[in-house]
Order: structure tokens, then sequence, then C-alpha cells
């Protein structure tokens, strides 16, 4: 009887096991295909950079920056993916300078009130690099819209001479 309840028991766990490693498994089939869609968007996006800058200077030149580009991409990566591997870079952060060395000039005050509020909210070094690259993308187009705009007003103002 204990042999049979046993028996039973490890039956179920190993149903219970093989339903999980196949979750496991298409998990991991849509996380390599997401990885893959990934790679062919970001290779779509560095040939349009290409092709916009290509029109602008030389083909080399344009060469140059989308590979540069994508090298600077590539080590932010490694970095925060070697941030994630050693646990995060979060207790170092504290011990690194005091307050008084830091508050010194305008930019280390908002560093300070931007690292403390980071801390508080338990943000991760992927979040905070996400959330710089979507920061810059929003001021460059804006900046870019408003030299635009600016140039559109000059054109304007010339033909009304």
């Amino acid at each position: 009887m204990f042999t049979r309840l046993v028996a039973d028991i490890a039956a179920a766990e190993r149903a219970r096991v093989r339903r999980r490693a196949g979750r496991v498994a298409g998990a991991l089939a849509l996380l390599l295909l997401a990885a893959v869609a990934a790679v062919v968007g970001l290779v779509f996006v560095l040939l349009g950079a290409f092709h916009s800058l290509d029109a602008l200077m030389q083909p080399w030149q344009a060469g140059a920056i989308v590979g540069g580009a994508a090298i600077l991409l590539a080590l932010v990566l490694l970095v925060v993916a070697l941030c994630l591997a050693r646990g995060g870079g979060r207790r170092r952060a504290a011990a690194a300078e005091s307050p008084e060395e830091t508050s010194a000039t305008p930019a280390g005050r908002l560093g300070a009130a931007a690292g403390d509020a980071l801390a508080g909210a338990s943000v991760g070094p992927v979040e905070a690099a996400l959330g710089a690259l979507v920061v810059g993308l929003v001021f460059g187009a804006a900046s870019r819209g408003r030299r635009g705009r600016s140039a559109g007003r000059r054109s304007d103002d010339d033909s009304s001479s």
C-alpha cells in the first residue's frame, strides 16, 4: 500500500514536471523568437540610419557613424549585463562620494537628487538606461522640430521682404 502511494505521488509529480517543462520550452521558444525579431528590427533601424546619413555625407562616414553607434550600444548592453550578473551596483553607489563633494555644482546637485530618487524607487540600471534613451529621443525630436519650425519662419520672413 505504501509503495503504491509513493508510486502515485511520483507519477503525479512527473506529470507536473512534464507540463512545466513544456511551458518553459514554449516560453523559451517565444523568447528566442523575440530576440531574433529584435535583432532583425535593429538591423533595419541601422540600415535606415545609414541610408539617411548616406544622403548627407560620404558612404564611409555614414557607415562609420552607424557602426560606431552599434558598437556603443553593444558596449552599453554589455556593461548593463555585467552589472546585472554581479547583482547591481546599488551598494557601491552609496559609498562613492559624500553629498558635500557632489553638490558643489548645479549639475552635481541635480545628479544627487536624481540618484536619491532612483535609489528610493529601486530602479535598476536597465530601467535607468531605457529611461535615458526615451528622454534623449524626446528631447532630440523636440529640438529638431523647433529647428524646422524656426527655419520655416525665417523663409517666410525672407519671402515677405
